[in-house]
């Protein structure tokens, strides 16, 4: 083969590379943008997704059940980047768990504090589990969602949430302490 030709297709592959999707969701790369290095601008129209979470408030380990979905039939997604950060920053917050196939935690600067796809089979909708962490800022889950290779939305938002101190963690002990000493004193007074 002609030493051009050969040193053409090189240079094409290594360009190929650089434009390259991950359909298996190692997007590390991404963590700090949040952007695919798809070649492509990402949309400025309103993303046909969403993301749900169960509640808008937050403890120290407390488990929020977090859903990407579509939010127009038959619009399903190929891939998504999934973080918690506190409003306006860039660090990610909390960790992940994930109980999907479709699903991978990842390591954006610390381990499971992002979640990505495995495949870039369609999807309709994603649940993942994140914890809280030990910050009071006000967080807010942010996912870049993919469509096709040169379709996709970044900063796709869940309501903010707010940091509740986990004090309805504690609840539940303190009122069983409460009611066992409350039985012990009435036992008591009653011999």
């Amino acid at each position: 083969m002609d030493s051009a030709l050969q040193t053409t297709i090189i240079l094409l592959s290594i360009c190929s590379l650089h434009v390259a999707a991950y359909p298996n969701g190692k997007v590390e790369v991404a963590c700090g943008t949040m952007e695919p290095n798809h070649g492509a601008s990402p949309q400025t129209s309103a993303a046909p997704y969403s993301l749900v979470v169960s509640n808008t408030t937050y403890g120290n380990g407390q488990s929020i059940t977090v859903t990407l979905n579509n939010t127009s039939q038959g619009i399903p997604f190929e891939g998504f980047l999934i973080q918690a950060r506190a409003v306006g920053g860039h660090k990610p917050l909390g960790t992940f768990q994930v109980s999907d196939s479709a699903a991978q935690t990842l390591t954006c600067n610390t381990a499971n504090s992002a979640v990505s796809h495995t495949s870039d089979a369609n999807k309709t909708h994603i649940q993942v589990t994140w914890l809280g962490p030990k910050t009071k800022e006000t967080i807010e889950i942010r996912a870049t969602v993919v469509q096709s290779a040169k379709v996709y939305w970044v900063s796709v938002q869940s309501p903010k949430l707010s940091y509740s101190g986990g004090v309805r963690l504690l609840a539940p002990a303190l009122s069983q302490l409460l009611l066992g000493t409350s039985v012990l004193l009435l036992a008591l007074l009653t011999v």
